[in-house]
């Protein structure tokens, strides 16, 4: 399974747009209905800044409490 959620990291690390973080809570909801034994968060250039990924790790902690997620940035 596959979600996308809107968000952007450039290549030099600067924010290009905001994580949406209700969209988030959105895909989160619906991974919680479906009952996923684990996560993985694969962001592009998180590697250079990785804000977005901490705040979706984060999210999952608080809405998908016990579920083991990775983030890719680690």
């Amino acid at each position: 399974m596959t979600f996308e959620i809107a968000e952007r990291i450039a290549a030099d690390g600067s924010i290009h747009q905001p994580l949406d973080e209700d969209q988030a809570r959105g895909v989160i909801n619906r991974l919680k209905t479906l009952e996923v034994e684990a996560v993985g968060v694969c962001l592009l250039w998180s590697t250079v800044n990785g804000r977005h990924e901490d705040r979706l790790g984060a999210l999952l902690d608080r809405h998908l409490p016990g579920v083991p997620y990775t983030l890719s940035q680690v």
